[in-house]
């Protein structure tokens, strides 16, 4: 009674089988063709990703070749072409990609002391870097720097202060947080200043340069 109860599973298992046939193949064709649409997709994105590193070395290479004639009347076709070129590349570029696209842009623009659109250039590389990247913070710091060539304490200490809430990934937050010390010293803005100069004494023993002028700036203030 067992085995004809066993045999019937089988037999019924096995019409089951032979009846829904096509529906597991429809399955099975469906699963293949989903996996190699993934497996396209990241071949393609690598591909793209390596193309966009190779245009980026070109440019790269193109600026460090004009760098030193930048403010040159006779190369200025030559570097806004460049410019122009990197500002269309980079609206379809987004990441450390984007980043470092912008960031080749405001150089350009530092080389020429054209503090405004430097600054412009590097906030737009930190967006295109993200919160979590490396990059962020440098762009920042940089943006800062523009700012301060224009007098603007305010957008540069505000500027510093974004850079610093990177501080565990930025090798130069030592030395935002004393140009955060400086400037609100400069603005008379002491207790900021005491409390910018203190936090660098307190959290950044290993940066020794900028806790010693920390340290002398604390004196000088009474503290």
């Amino acid at each position: 009674m067992q085995t004809e109860e066993k045999l019937s599973f089988r037999e019924k298992l096995t019409d089951f089988l032979q009846k829904k046939r096509k529906l597991f193949f429809i399955g099975i064709i469906t699963l293949v063709v989903a996996l190699i649409g993934v497996v396209t997709g990241v071949i393609i994105h690598n591909a793209l990703t390596n193309k966009a590193f190779v245009t980026l070395d070109a440019y790269t290479t193109r600026y460090e070749e004009l760098r030193f004639d930048i403010t040159d009347p006779e190369k200025e076709a030559d570097v806004n072409a460049l410019v122009n070129e990197i500002t269309i590349f980079v609206k379809s570029h987004s990441g450390y990609v984007g980043a470092r696209a912008y960031s080749i842009i405001a150089n350009i623009h530092t080389d020429r002391k054209s503090w405004a659109d430097a600054e412009s250039a590097w906030i737009a590389s930190a967006q295109a870097a993200g919160a979590k990247s490396y990059f962020t913070p440098i762009a920042l710091y940089n943006a800062a720097v523009a700012a301060e060539e224009q007098s603007n304490a305010d957008r540069a200490i505000d500027l510093y202060t974004q850079s610093l809430s990177y501080s565990s990934s930025f090798p130069a937050a030592a030395r935002a947080g004393f140009a955060l010390g400086r400037l609100n010293e400069a603005r008379n803005n002491t207790d900021a200043a005491i409390q910018a100069y203190q936090n660098l004494v307190d959290n950044y023993s290993g940066e020794s340069v900028w806790v010693n002028l920390a340290h002398n700036r604390l004196i000088a203030l009474g503290k």
